[in-house]
């Protein structure tokens, strides 16, 4: 089955956060035969454009959010007592650093968080600083147990990174959206086509 994108026409209108929805971001992908409710159908909500030749499947990737792809490298330790130094990179920050990179709220967050969970760990931020992207990674230290890794990171995917879960990282350019709408906001064509109205959002 072929995909259909749906496209958010306006930006929410909620005071400027990273979750909020914007103008050409892409919602979700479909199988162009599914039936659409009443407000997917509603071109003043969402644009549609089907990719003729290709699937639900292969059109994923085009739904991937900010804050999911995280690397943790231990740059110190562990001690015998546990002590460890983390850099904590997010895999999916943009070159001008205006999207995914970490704040000191955020990091704040995470620490008060996993503190309250382990209070022997004195989780505490060293820098956030450059790395491939600005602001791309977080340094912390504290003391961690074995085993502990994977509670970690689900604490600062689920903590620090929440407000990033609905910004897509896809988007369809402002001149792609002009395009769609003097379709009457539905519109088809090849992966090939698609490709010269859509915006990979890290390269911002």
């Amino acid at each position: 089955m072929t995909a259909m994108l749906l496209i958010k026409v306006n930006t929410n209108a909620v005071p400027d956060a990273p979750g909020r929805w914007e103008r050409g971001e892409i919602v979700t992908v479909v199988e162009d035969t599914r039936p659409l409710g009443s407000g997917e159908l509603d071109t003043n909500n969402f644009f549609r454009f089907t990719v003729t030749d290709k699937t639900v499947a292969e059109m994923q990737g085009f739904i991937d959010s900010w804050n999911r792809v995280i690397d943790m490298n231990v740059t110190q330790g562990p001690d015998p007592q546990g002590f460890r130094r983390i850099d904590v990179r997010n895999n999916l920050v943009n070159a001008s650093g205006t999207m995914g990179e970490w704040t000191v709220a955020a990091t704040d967050a995470i620490n008060a968080a996993w503190n309250a969970d382990h209070p022997l760990a004195n989780l505490i931020t060293i820098d956030i600083h450059q790395g491939t992207n600005p602001g791309d990674t977080w340094t912390c230290e504290g003391t961690f147990t074995t085993g502990e890794a994977q509670d970690f990171e689900d604490t600062i995917i689920q903590v620090g990174l929440q407000d990033l879960l609905k910004r897509r990282i896809w988007y369809i350019t402002e001149a792609g959206m002009v395009n769609i709408d003097g379709a009457g906001g539905v519109q088809s064509g090849t992966a090939s086509q698609l490709s010269s109205i859509i915006r990979d959002g890290l390269l911002d």
